[in-house]
């Protein structure tokens, strides 16, 4: 088999390839590809990746002691209309919770008060 500009010529046997060039003998290993030696697989053929609840708890139990520090340690600004307010975390998502508890008991009551709908 020649290649293409002259620039050797490939001989192959069974196992062996040789590329002459210019006199020079390079021998090179003919090795056959096999499908199976492909690093990627489907997923039925991958095997399946254990994963180690180990790690999950390292995760979470820092998660939660840098939201407890960020609760205790924090500050949280927040505008009320007249000023701007100091606080921390913690009293921050506390006041979020009344809000929000408060908000939603108004908002049941006053569709069904009639007094307080617009005419």
């Amino acid at each position: 088999m020649a290649t293409d500009h002259g620039l050797g010529r490939i001989s192959c046997s069974s196992d062996t390839a040789r590329f002459v060039q210019g006199g020079v003998v390079k021998p090179f290993r003919c090795v056959p590809q096999m499908r199976d030696d492909s690093p990627y697989k489907s997923p039925a053929e991958a095997a399946p990746t254990v994963r180690p609840r180990r790690l999950r708890r390292w995760f979470l139990g820092g998660f939660a002691i840098v939201f407890v520090a960020m609760l205790i340690l924090m500050n949280q600004y927040y505008y009320t209309g007249d000023a701007l307010v100091q606080c921390k975390l913690w009293q921050f998502y506390l006041l979020g919770m009344r809000r929000a508890r408060s908000y939603r008991r108004t908002s049941l009551v006053q569709p069904l008060d009639r007094a307080a709908m617009p005419l």
